[in-house]
């Protein structure tokens, strides 16, 4: 999800938000639920609430909002350069079966930091890397 998706999806959560009545219960039931007195007094006006107060928070959450999408997209993005032309470089390491390499090419999509360290070494130290994972998982290998 894009960043001015999430803005406006939240801009119009907060507008829903503002519409929305205080006290749901319709005034004659909470006039009928009081007591009856004999000398109603009259009701105090409510104090309105701090309109600087409600702008304030309706900036920060629009401004954490916006990180949010920001991180979204960072992370999403680094998981697609992470497993960019990975199996491609994977299938053609010599010395083990296109199964094992499958199954850790998996573990490398579900673990992209893992993945992207993988990329950048030599042919060697990929074989390393996938015979202690197959040793660690595949006992019987």
């Amino acid at each position: 999800m894009q960043k001015t998706q999430v803005t406006l999806l939240l801009q119009k959560w907060l507008i829903l938000k503002k519409r929305q009545p205080r006290n749901p219960l319709p005034r004659m039931k909470r006039l009928h639920s009081q007591p009856m007195q004999v000398h109603p007094v009259p009701n105090q006006k409510k104090s309105k609430p701090n309109p600087s107060a409600e702008d304030r928070l309706h900036a920060t959450i629009l401004a954490s909002s916006e990180r949010i999408a920001i991180v979204i997209e960072k992370s999403s993005s680094t998981e697609n350069n992470a497993i960019d032309g990975l199996w491609e470089r994977m299938k053609v390491l010599p010395g083990f079966s296109l199964d094992y390499l499958a199954h850790y090419y998996a573990y490398l999509v579900d673990n992209p930091r893992v993945a992207m360290a993988f990329k950048v070494l030599e042919d060697d130290q990929k074989k390393v890397w996938v015979s202690r994972y197959v040793k660690s998982t595949f006992h019987e290998a």
